[in-house]
């Protein structure tokens, strides 16, 4: 994870907050046990933080959609 990266926190159960990773290209996701980093396009990270239910969003477009690794 890039250092400088801006994580910002989100109201929901599932997600703490999400950021980009314009170094990596990569969309970062904070949930309770962990920090994730999925192989997403920069406008799934748009989309996700304009939802009305982020973790509604993540489980739909994001969860079984993407490569991730913990970081």
């Amino acid at each position: 994870m890039n250092m400088t990266t801006k994580m910002i926190k989100v109201k929901s159960e599932a997600l703490n907050s999400i950021g980009w990773d314009s170094q990596n290209n990569k969309l970062l996701i904070e949930f309770p046990k962990g920090t994730y980093a999925y192989d997403a396009p920069r406008d799934e990270y748009d989309r996700l933080l304009k939802a009305k239910s982020h973790g509604k969003y993540f489980n739909k477009a994001i969860r079984n959609t993407y490569k991730f690794e913990l970081l």
